[in-house]
């Protein structure tokens, strides 16, 4: 390429040296003059434009070896609208609102468990099979916000509200011979907490957020006869760490909460952690996979350990994200138990919305 704009360049000052000094040389060279000038002027313009043509290809494909057609975006996002997967992020904890922000979270969730327990007994001498079952159907409702703070820090509330139903079934032989049902409804427990990004502001490292949370154990522990649970104040503290591998997030968490004792009852500490994958299918939309699972000690009255009532908990949850506006994210979730302790399935909808920018 450069060979060839050296010859044009030679080319274009052997004709404007040869042209003239030849047509000077022959008859009627006066006459002949101008056409010969013009006809120099012609090749002359005709040589600079495919010199300029040739420097546009050269540049064009200078510019493709620099960025693969792979790696150039298809469509611009604006400057101030934050793809799908940054939102999603922060709805689970592995990114912060930037400072200034606040941030409105309604959300719904729904689960429910089944358990059964058959039991073989002797009745008039005749064996027969007598189930306990028990259905419990859960439906919350909660009000988040987040609020951004300076040095990359973020305060979080949440206040929820609860329903429970609960129908025991005993069954002798397959039918039923008796029906329980209990209902309640009422607040539950008030949270706070703090979160700060302890490294990896940029995507090149892990990022890692620290947090600590207060439970304000607002929930009514007699409600129901304890149907709904909760109830008891205490505090928490948790690490996630991420990286990104766009188009893709793994994220890992860990937490540690120590519940108080109330009115004689411990309901014990518990840990857990957590593993998550996310994908950004589109600037718009974002889909996830997370393992979950806890670690819960034995409830103690009074002092003494009641057997069986600690345990494990491990469920895996499917979601989808996509905006719905510039502010607002819709989130759709899908959860199944692995274990005994764990609800049978369980569906989140939340929709965070951005009042604050």
């Amino acid at each position: 390429m450069r060979r060839m704009r050296e010859l044009s360049a030679l080319l274009v000052v052997a004709l404007c040296l040869a042209q003239p000094a030849r047509a000077q040389d022959e008859p009627g060279a006066n006459a002949d003059l101008a056409e010969m000038l013009a006809q120099r002027d012609a090749v002359i313009a005709q040589l600079s434009a495919r010199l300029e043509r040739l420097e546009r290809l050269l540049l064009v494909t200078q510019q493709a070896e620099r960025h693969p057609p792979s790696l150039l975006p298809t469509e611009p996002i604006p400057a101030d609208v934050e793809r799908a997967l940054e939102k999603t992020l922060i709805q689970g904890g592995t990114a912060l609102i930037s400072p200034g922000s606040i941030e409105i979270t309604p959300s719904f969730g729904y689960a429910f468990d089944a358990r059964s327990d058959p039991l073989l007994v002797m009745v008039g001498g005749v064996p027969e099979v007598v189930s306990s079952e028990q259905r419990h159907s859960f439906l919350q409702a909660r009000l988040g916000a987040r609020i951004g703070l300076p040095a990359n820090s973020q305060l979080d509330v949440s206040i929820p509200y609860r329903f429970a139903f609960r129908e025991d079934v005993l069954s002798l032989a397959g039918s039923p011979v008796a029906n329980v049902e209990r209902n309640a409804s009422a607040i539950g427990d008030v949270t706070l907490g703090l979160s700060h990004v302890i490294s990896g502001r940029d995507r090149s490292t892990p990022r890692v957020i620290g947090s600590v949370s207060g439970n304000l154990g607002t929930a009514d522990r007699e409600a129901g006869e304890g149907l709904l649970g909760g109830g008891f104040p205490g505090i928490g503290a948790g690490l996630s760490v991420s990286q990104r591998l766009d188009p893709l997030v793994l994220a890992g968490h860990v937490s540690y909460d120590s519940r108080f004792s109330e009115g004689g009852i411990d309901p014990g500490d518990r840990w857990g952690y957590s593993l998550a994958t996310y994908l950004a299918a589109s600037p718009e939309t974002s889909l996830r996979i997370r393992f979950d699972q806890q670690f819960f000690e034995d409830v103690r009255l009074s002092g003494q350990r009641v057997e069986g009532t600690g345990g494990t908990s491990a469920s895996v949850s499917f979601g989808a994200s996509v905006i719905a506006s510039r502010r607002m994210l819709l989130d759709l979730g899908l959860s199944v138990g692995l274990t005994e302790n764990a609800p049978d399935l369980a569906v989140t909808l939340s929709a965070p919305l951005e009042v604050k920018r």
